[in-house]
């Protein structure tokens, strides 16, 4: 892995504009196994690259290991890790989403955090969740600085398309989140002193649902990885699919991919190799992947190296998702793109020509296959690309912008 002080692709240094930040993440970021984690990385990468001393507050229900520890430390300046709360007070919860309330620390370990915070001495508090809203709320008042929302969707659309891709108790249970995420979702923009939409689509949408708040666009961030990699025809796996193998609207694309445009691909290429990389994958898409000889790797520690070894990454995404985390980590690998439109929704600039995108499943196939057949394209567009839409100067401008919208002083302090 390309450390965040030593970046695979030429870069020029950029100085930090003198703040320190307080990350406050739902999970710990490393490895960056899926969308979620891997938006939260890149971004912890790239204020270390700009010189921005960072504080990591996470959760995860189990210690991480030695090495993911020793990485994010390398990367932050402090790394703290909290155990969620028992899934009992979620389920008791009333007001708001269940996992809201298991990421709420109470009595003396907030007064804990709160003071390795206050020690800390950040300049704002980065939210990256809309989950972890009352146990930043709550440092926020007691460290006396500013809040900011990094919000990856649109929730209310994105849970409703979730739930419409799912039939029966499903249905039902995540209907009725869906309405308390529309309430919670706008006190969260509504209160934070700072709101960072994805994309400039989610900002317009949440203008037009009347809970836009103080809004900015922050696009994704992505550092390019090293290229170092496999030679393209000596890639092992023809297609790979890299993301959760749980969430329902990716299910949903996956088992169109399967049922519409798997069939075209094996009357065309019966050996066809293609791979399924995610966290948690369902039982369903399990079953109807290995009818048609699709191999699906559950949990992988590594997404980067599996990305690595494909000639075509494909996302096949039907349902409304926001700006796909995994288009960036996409472009990140030499690979051959393959997306329907709506996989593809909230990139910005020219995209790359390694990008190809089809919403019928016999026009899916047949890109697949073009790809398959051609040459390998000039990695070093995407990466390119990357650097100017969502790379580390991107990251830089969109901080000072921040400290002017929030009115920090130091910003004067350090560039004078």
């Amino acid at each position: 892995m390309a450390s965040a002080n030593n970046p695979s692709v030429n870069m020029p240094e950029l100085r930090g504009v003198g703040l320190r930040v307080t990350v406050i993440a739902p999970e710990v970021p490393f490895p960056p196994n899926h969308g979620g984690k891997s938006e939260v990385w890149g971004r912890l990468q790239g204020l270390a690259r700009i010189g921005v001393p960072v504080q990591l507050i996470c959760w995860s229900p189990t210690h991480p290991s030695a090495d993911a520890m020793r990485t994010m430390q390398e990367v932050c300046a402090s790394v703290v890790v909290l155990r969620p709360r028992m899934i009992l007070y979620g389920l008791l919860e009333r007001r708001d989403p269940p996992r809201v309330r298991r990421l709420t620390p109470v009595g003396s370990r907030i007064d804990a955090l709160a003071q390795n915070v206050q020690e800390f001495a950040p300049d704002l508090l980065l939210m990256e969740s809309w989950v972890a809203f009352r146990c930043a709320q709550e440092l926020r008042k007691r460290a006396r600085v500013p809040l900011v929302y990094r919000s990856q969707n649109v929730e209310v659309d994105y849970w409703r398309a979730m739930s419409s891709s799912v039939r029966g108790y499903s249905r039902m249970r995540l209907s009725a989140n869906t309405r308390r995420i529309a309430a919670f979702e706008r006190e969260v923009r509504l209160s934070a002193d700072l709101v960072l939409d994805i994309s400039e689509n989610d900002r317009l949408r949440s203008e037009v649902l009347g809970q836009m708040g103080n809004a900015r666009v922050l696009p994704g961030t992505r550092l390019p990885v090293s290229l170092s990699e496999p030679t393209y025809h000596s890639r092992d796996v023809d297609v790979l699919f890299a993301g959760n193998l749980w969430a329902p609207n990716n299910v949903s694309g996956l088992l169109w991919f399967i049922r519409d445009v798997m069939p075209a691909l094996l009357r065309r290429r019966p050996d066809i190799r293609v791979t399924f990389a995610g966290a948690r994958p369902t039982s369903e898409l399990r079953e109807a992947a290995a009818q048609c000889g699709i191999a699906v790797i559950a949990d992988p520690e590594d997404l980067q190296s599996l990305r690595s070894r494909a000639r075509v990454l494909v996302n096949p995404q039907c349902a409304y998702g926001g700006l796909m985390q995994k288009m960036l980590d996409y472009f990140a690998h030499g690979a051959w793109i393959v997306s329907t439109t709506v996989g593809a929704a909230g990139l910005t600039g020219r995209l790359p020509s390694a990008l190809m995108l089809e919403d019928e499943p016999d026009g899916f196939a047949d890109a697949v296959i073009r790809c398959l057949e051609r040459a390998p394209h000039d990695p070093l567009s995407a990466a390119r690309y990357l650097n100017v839409e969502f790379g580390q100067e991107r990251l830089a401008r969109s901080l000072e912008e921040i400290a002017v919208a929030l009115s920090i002083p130091r910003l004067n302090e350090s560039s004078a």
